[in-house]
């Protein structure tokens, strides 16, 4: 059975439209460390 999370070259579908990986990866690095700078803003 195929996984309908997952595209045919094996990366997460996501909402980002990303296909590649390292693209993939790169973006949810980023997207994690703005939040977690936005978490550390709410406790000044």
């Amino acid at each position: 059975m195929k996984d309908p999370y997952i595209q045919d070259n094996g990366t997460l579908k996501n909402k980002l439209g990303i296909k590649e990986y390292d693209e993939l990866n790169s973006a949810e690095k980023d997207i994690g460390f703005v939040k977690l700078i936005d978490v550390g803003e709410e406790f000044k």
